[in-house]
């Protein structure tokens, strides 16, 4: 029943009763007396009425709030044939339509996601091959194996297969991203030396280190053989030396620490380059990023390395971080921070990495 229907069926209620008194008694002082006792009653009614209405009302309120907000998961208690609740049903079919159309949203969101990382995946892979080929026969062009090369052809070919590099190590990353964003990545761990990985990783850099007068120091402390996937391990150390030698001016000093620390291990690779804008700090983990100041150092780059590190590292258990301006080579020698640097911090437990089935590895 309407609140006003049942307001209306009190008054009148206490009109009847009035009219029946009128000829029920004789006695002028029981008849006041006895409409009053009933009007009482019934403006005791009337309030009952309109508290219960207003403890509807309330919950209605902080549910239209709570739909504001987005949340949309709990259903709205209100019984009755009143308004109000015939306004709490339409609410909460409202909200029936609104996570409905959400979860159809989310499932379509999903699944357009899924066919961008299948497509960067098999264009990855497709592409592979055909850079290959480049690589191969510019090497054996260049080698002098096809025929004597005249004026700037051999400048211009070195140029093509610095080019072609590129286009490959980009397409190795997204290849890499591809199985990181579908989850199809294996993570197989055995027991590992992880110094002798940064040290082999520091070799393979060798040549851009010499070229630019860097000094590599390191900082291993006395560790157990470490439960870990060594071609994960190789990719964190590679993409952390391979930014630092990048960024690191010439004759510099790049700093990698190993120590065990309490139950976790503490890997700390530090250089003197030019750090990241703090405006920035919060997307330097993003895909595709690069901060505007290494841009300008080097115009080339995949954006993907820190990226790469993260989610290696988070999936297998260990946490990353970074600080920048670095105290690590700066505060430490007391040396004025003219270029700011950067210390990144990866921590992983000494239980090792935890196994995870896959189709694919990350190593390309």
């Amino acid at each position: 029943m309407k609140i006003s229907n049942k307001i209306i069926a009190l008054i009148y209620s206490s009109f009847v009763f009035f009219i029946v008194t009128i000829f029920w008694f004789d006695d002028v002082v029981l008849i006041l007396m006895s409409n009053l006792i009933v009007f009482y009653i019934i403006l005791l009614m009337i309030f009952f009425v309109f508290r219960k209405q207003d403890e509807k009302l309330n919950i209605l309120k902080r549910k239209i709030e709570d739909l504001t907000s987005g949340k949309v998961d709990k259903k709205l208690e209100v019984h009755g044939q009143d308004e109000i609740s015939k306004l709490a049903e339409s609410i909460n079919k409202l909200m029936i339509n609104i996570k409905s159309k959400a979860t159809s949203s989310a499932s379509k969101n999903k699944e357009i996601e899924a066919a961008k990382v299948d497509f960067v995946s098999l264009a990855s892979h497709q592409l592979r091959t055909p850079l290959s080929i480049i690589k191969w026969y510019i090497d054996y062009i260049v080698s002098g194996d096809a025929g004597e090369l005249k004026g700037d052809q051999l400048k211009f070919l070195r140029e093509t297969y610095k080019a072609n590099e590129r286009m490959i190590e980009l397409v190795n990353s997204l290849l890499i991203v591809s199985r990181i964003d579908l989850g199809t990545f294996s993570i197989e761990p055995k027991m590992t030396n992880i110094t002798s990985i940064a040290d082999e990783i520091i070799k393979k850099f060798k040549k851009e280190i010499d070229s630019k007068g860097i000094t590599v120091s390191r900082d291993y402390g006395k560790l157990p053989k470490l439960n870990v996937d060594p071609s994960l391990m190789k990719l964190v150390f590679e993409n952390l030396i391979s930014n630092s030698v990048k960024y690191t001016p010439d004759n510099e000093i790049i700093k990698i620490s190993i120590k065990k620390e309490k139950k976790d291990v503490l890997i700390k690779v530090s250089d003197r380059g030019c750090g990241i804008p703090e405006e920035q700090q919060p997307k330097i983990f993003t895909k595709l990023f690069r901060a505007d100041n290494v841009k300008k150092i080097e115009s080339v780059g995949t954006g993907l390395g820190l990226y790469i590190i993260k989610a290696i590292i988070e999936k297998s258990g260990g946490d990353v971080w970074f600080e920048s301006p670095s105290k690590e080579l700066f505060e430490k020698e007391n040396i004025n921070p003219a270029n700011k640097g950067t210390t990144v911090f990866i921590k992983i437990p000494l239980e090792g990495m935890k196994k995870k089935g896959g189709t694919k590895s990350l190593s390309v």
